[in-house]
């Protein structure tokens, strides 16, 4: 960690005092700080930083216009929002920047504790640690993607689900991915703006979809697996029909597979959707609601759809030991997962904090980067066989 950058603002010195203190206890040794946001300006005009721990409440120009001002100039880094202003003011400036495209690492609020300012500077290193591994954008053309998809060089990766009390395996999640020959792997904010131009949802769905049949024949997937469907692919009066004589055709049970559908794409009807999701959970296929809490009709689908499975969005699991509505919010899902015996999955979580907390609410799944990134099958069957 002591190769961090990190400006901090705050307008009382015994607060900036205290700050800089304790993160030069962590073997933080770059630690710029100041006491305005035009001297924080001023800093980030000057050098980079991959860590802003910002104060709200500050006389002149304030924590909020300081983030406003800071987010024109482009930065990169890390937020940390800093207050002892009341949860909801602290949530709406986190929106905010989520709306200005700035990252927020967290909340530090005064008094601060140390095992938080720990924990936010610990995520912030990691992450610092893959951006500096990833790799430039790439161009890349539509046609190459199109010979991506028919040779072969679209493979899989996938992310662990643990069970909460077991510790164990229970699942994973496909995740497509791009082995180019050239540039190695790529993620899909690479290609899926392709996909979405060309029209190749199906085709991307097929090859994820050949992947985990390939990988459950070769007995290298112990565990049910998840893929994502978009709902123009629900629509299609045929998939359903199709999706079940795949498995027939490779000889696996379709009760292996969970179709995941982000909380938007169920908001639209059509008679093709009901009657896809019904012959698919007639057949065992397991039927995931992704992003719950971020849609628009969330409980009228819930009660309209055959889910088998809830995952709550990442974004109030980030949030919910810092903010007492996302804590109310978490702890209403798991209370209604449980009425409706629907399997609730946790996405987004980090560290072990969070891990004890969700544990203690009766999450069953655990889906994050504590328990395990994305990673190629290798890897899969190197950790968990």
């Amino acid at each position: 960690m002591n190769s961090l950058n990190i400006l901090v603002v705050d307008d009382h010195p015994l607060q900036l005092k205290q700050i800089s203190y304790q993160l030069n206890a962590l073997n933080v040794k770059n630690v710029q700080c100041v006491t305005s946001g035009e001297a924080a300006l001023e800093a980030l005009s000057a050098r980079a930083f991959d860590l802003l721990f910002c104060d709200l409440n500050m006389p002149g120009m304030d924590g909020v216009e300081l983030l406003s001002q800071v987010a024109e100039q482009g930065f990169k880094g890390r937020v940390v929002l800093v207050s002892a202003m009341e949860n909801a003011i602290i949530s709406s400036v986190r929106w905010m920047c989520e709306a200005l495209e700035l990252s927020v690492a967290g909340v530090l609020e005064k008094p601060f504790r140390e095992q938080v300012l720990r924990q936010l500077v610990q995520s912030c290193a990691y992450q610092c640690v893959d951006s500096s591994t990833t790799k430039p954008k790439i161009q890349v053309s539509d046609e190459e993607f199109l010979f991506a998809l028919a040779s072969g060089q679209v493979i899989n990766h996938y992310q662990p689900k643990v069970d909460f009390n077991t510790q164990q395996l229970v699942g994973v999640e496909a995740l497509a991915r791009w082995q180019h020959p050239n540039y190695g792997v790529l993620y899909p904010d690479t290609f899926l703006p392709i996909v979405e131009r060309c029209g190749l949802q199906n085709e991307l769905f097929n090859t994820v979809m050949l992947n985990v049949i390939d990988a459950i024949n070769t007995q290298q997937l112990p565990c049910a697996t998840a893929i994502n469907v978009t709902h123009n692919e629900l629509e299609q009066p045929r998939f359903s029909e199709s999706f079940l004589s795949l498995c027939r055709e490779h000889g696996i049970s379709p009760s292996m597979i969970t179709l995941e559908l982000t909380e938007t794409e169920v908001y639209r009807d059509s008679s093709n959707l009901y009657r896809n999701l019904a012959r698919l959970r007639l057949n065992h296929v397991g039927l995931a609601i992704d992003d719950f809490g971020t849609g628009y009709s969330s409980l009228s689908k819930l009660s309209q759809l055959p889910f088998t499975e809830m995952k709550i969005d990442r974004s109030f699991i980030q949030m919910f030991r810092t903010n007492a509505k996302h804590t109310h919010i978490v702890a209403s899902i798991c209370e209604l997962a449980k009425r409706m015996e629907i399997q609730l999955v946790a996405e987004g979580v980090e560290d072990e904090t969070t891990w004890f907390s969700l544990k203690s609410l009766g999450v069953d799944v655990c889906q994050g980067y504590f328990t395990g990134r994305p990673m190629d099958i290798q890897a899969l069957n190197q950790q968990y066989l």
